[in-house]
Parts: C-alpha cells; structure tokens; sequence
C-alpha cells in the first residue's frame, strides 16, 4: 500500500491511497506466479483514512487480477492540514490454487 499527499489548487489537500499486489503460490519446493485466474480471481476491501477528528472515512476496493496483478486508487478530497493515517483491509479471492468443495479456500485476507 502506497499514501501519497496531493495538494490542489484551491488550497485543500487530498490523500491518494493505492493497494497494489503481485501474488504467487507456494507448491513443493518452489514459488508460482499466480497467473492462471480461475474461481474468479478479485480483489475487495476498504481503505480507512483516520482523521485527526472524527470518524474514519472509508474508500471502497475493488479490482479484478491481470494476471498474477492487482491495483486500486482511491482518493480522499477536501483536507485541511493535519495528521491523518491510512489503512487498508482487502481480501483476495480465486486464483490458481482452491481446495476442492471448500469455498473459502481461495480467500486471503490482508490488513496494514
């Protein structure tokens, strides 16, 4: 996950928030690109970004894999200076490997 400040020309500031991942699989003795989408193959979730006042604002996730490849941008507008954090919490699902007759096999859930 990348947080980037953005300032704009009106004098607000605003945080550019990207999640991004290349996945592989682990198989015998060695690492697989995770390539062959099957089971389909997207990634979910929320960023948060924590005020210095108030409550989180979340910002939605949502990216299908190119590939072995998945990234999402979101953008928070309209901040004033201060503190701020930002976390994500996503989930990855499909993908080359799946338990058969087990669903959530192909689930993987990630949080920064």
């Amino acid at each position: 996950m990348c947080a980037s400040v953005l300032k704009r020309a009106n004098g607000t500031h605003a945080i550019q928030a990207t999640f991004s991942g290349d996945f592989f699989y682990y198989w015998g003795a060695a690492w697989y690109e995770e390539g062959k989408c099957v089971f389909g193959c997207h990634l979910k979730g929320r960023f948060w970004l924590n005020k210095p006042t108030g409550s989180p604002v979340p910002g939605e996730i949502s990216a299908t894999l190119n590939g072995r490849h998945a990234t999402d941008t979101h953008t928070f507008e309209g901040l004033t200076s201060g503190r701020y954090k930002v976390t994500a919490g996503v989930t990855k699902e499909g993908g080359y490997w799946r338990n058969e007759g087990q669903a959530d096999s192909s689930r993987i859930s990630m949080n920064t």
